[in-house]
């Protein structure tokens, strides 16, 4: 990995934080400039009440990316289907211990968090 990278991004919300005053702190530990004119920002992200803006452009392969995340959208949507099944299975619900059925659940909670969170980043990629 290149610890040299860095990446222009736009920060607002820092005053609802009360961290504010740290901005340049904050934009060193996290690699990130302060953007310059031309900046274009190509995905965003909410932390608490703070908003980041970043400028992706040449920074990733958008393509490689979107492969990625759809490959890994497939997976959590197979997941997600798979662990509705086996609980709108009566039979599973009645013989398997509670232990097994609770897993399912939680299986269950997480693919939909997965599929959520993945769908907002494929969203948020620049089109192609």
């Amino acid at each position: 990995m290149d610890l040299k990278f860095r990446v222009a991004a736009r920060i607002g919300g820092l005053a609802a934080t009360g961290i504010a005053a740290h901005e340049p702190l904050v934009r060193a530990l996290t690699r990130l400039d302060t953007p310059e004119d031309g900046f274009a920002p190509t995905a965003s992200l909410s932390v608490r009440t703070a908003t980041v803006e970043l400028d992706l452009s040449g920074a990733i392969d958008v393509a490689a990316e979107r492969a990625r995340l759809t490959k890994d959208l497939a997976a959590a949507e197979k997941e997600l289907r798979t662990a509705t099944a086996k609980l709108a299975n009566t039979d599973f619900i009645d013989k398997a211990p509670d232990a097994v059925v609770a897993k399912v659940r939680t299986r269950l909670a997480s693919a939909e968090s997965d599929v959520e969170r993945i769908t907002g980043q494929l969203a948020a990629l620049p089109s192609p």
